[in-house]
């Protein structure tokens, strides 16, 4: 049991610091559109969560009078890494949330993205973030940000992000 279970999370540790999807669309090269050009222009098909589905995980998930269903921001790397993976991995089920995180920010090849590491760095979760905006905060900065996990589809694929309400410079932990 013990030797099935450590597979599963070198396996999810593996799936998350190693495999990164960029989406290029039909008769679009990877440099065409950023994530902002695309939410842009398909903001009416952005999706938000229509009921209360419960929650997966532990931790401070009741929305309270600051309205964030999910606050992780205080939280030890590695403990808020292993939370913040289930969004990653059942992202469906979270989008429509309300979040906030600390992480790195960073913007490489026309993204921006706010990573979640664990107390090792061997492990993260990235994420796709947008600012309306367009305030984001300076490249490789530490932060923390609220926001709400969305979606948006354009030409039937499929695009998760967090789009940033707040973002509150930060160090690192």
């Amino acid at each position: 049991m013990k030797k099935t279970v450590v597979l599963l999370l070198c396996m999810m540790c593996l799936l998350t610091s190693c495999v990164r999807i960029r989406i290029i669309l039909p008769g679009q090269s990877d440099t065409d559109k950023t994530l902002d050009d695309m939410i842009g222009e398909n903001i009416g098909d952005v999706t938000d969560k229509t009921e209360d589905e419960g929650s997966f995980i532990g931790g401070s998930e009741v929305e309270d009078e600051t309205g964030i269903d999910y606050d992780y921001s205080d939280l030890r790397p590695a403990d808020q890494y292993n939370k913040v993976l289930e969004f990653v991995l059942f992202f469906d089920h979270y989008v429509g949330s309300t979040v906030k995180i600390h992480g790195l920010y960073t913007y490489e090849d026309d993204k921006h993205v706010l990573t979640v590491a664990d107390n090792l760095n061997c492990c993260y979760a990235p994420f796709e973030i947008y600012v309306a905006d367009g305030s984001y905060p300076a490249n490789e900065s530490w932060v923390i940000i609220e926001g709400t996990l969305s979606s948006v589809t354009v030409e039937g694929e499929t695009i998760n992000y967090i789009n940033v309400n707040t973002v509150i410079p930060s160090e690192e932990r």
